[in-house]
């Protein structure tokens, strides 16, 4: 789960190299934004649903489990950024 949202949270840092995700161009990306909700569906669908859960061989996460995985994908996200930041002052 952290490495395949780690890859979709990172198409957001993808679009610029120089330029912040934190800008006011976030939301300008519909089809950015709807294959991001439909990774996450799919990724809950993953570990929530039954005949997924058998296939794949996942289990349920609980409110902790996703707070890891959400820490932990949102680091590389803050790395990239702090190299964008120290590229534009430079």
């Amino acid at each position: 789960m952290t490495l395949a949202l780690t890859q979709v949270l990172h198409a957001f840092n993808a679009r610029s190299q120089r330029r912040s995700i934190f800008t006011g161009r976030l939301f300008t990306n519909v089809w950015l934004w709807g294959a991001v909700t439909a990774c996450l569906v799919l990724q809950c669908a993953a570990v929530y649903l039954p005949l997924f859960q058998r296939v794949l061989q996942t289990v349920s996460l609980d409110p902790g489990d996703w707070l890891l995985i959400g820490f932990c994908s949102l680091l590389p996200v803050l790395l990239v950024e702090v190299r964008k930041l120290i590229g534009r002052a430079g």
